[in-house]
């Protein structure tokens, strides 16, 4: 992969942790339970998850930092070896999200979550940017699969 390639995907990646630890710098300065904006569909509110989706695993935390630096680096080999220029930005996607909830979870021993949904779980900037990514690479494998292989 050319120089090109690795600073979109740095790039990519680091804007997304920037912003991602920016706003939850933020809201970690007020008290957890803190409503800060109620709209008619969600709120923004400051909540801290010491597990994973949805409150998973909350009592395992060397698990979830430990499987998170796998995934990444995973998602770094796959950038380099496997994915397409276009997948490769997803996969930095990816990457700044997971890394930006795996450093929470490693230096605060949960993850900052702050946008509620009506009738939803509570979730983050990190979050939004790895369902996104996953449901689009996912779409990709399928529509490959689809097209025999030839995209």
């Amino acid at each position: 992969m050319n120089g090109k390639k690795i600073a979109v995907f740095c790039a990519t990646a680091a804007l997304v942790l920037f912003a991602d630890q920016g706003i939850k710098a933020l809201l970690r300065t007020y008290p957890k339970g803190t409503v800060i904006f109620k709209g008619r569909i969600l709120e923004i509110v400051s909540i801290r998850n010491s597990g994973a989706a949805f409150g998973l695993l909350a009592e395992q935390p060397f698990f979830l930092i430990s499987l998170g630096g796998i995934l990444l680096l995973l998602v770094l080999f796959s950038a380099w070896k496997v994915f397409s220029s276009h997948e490769r930005v997803w996969a930095a996607l990816l990457f700044g999200g997971a890394l930006g909830n795996l450093m929470d979870r490693a230096v605060f021993g949960q993850v900052t979550d702050y946008i509620h949904v009506y009738g939803f779980s509570v979730f983050n900037l990190a979050d939004i940017c790895i369902t996104l990514s996953c449901a689009a690479l996912a779409l990709g494998v399928l529509r490959e699969k689809k097209n025999g292989g030839n995209d």
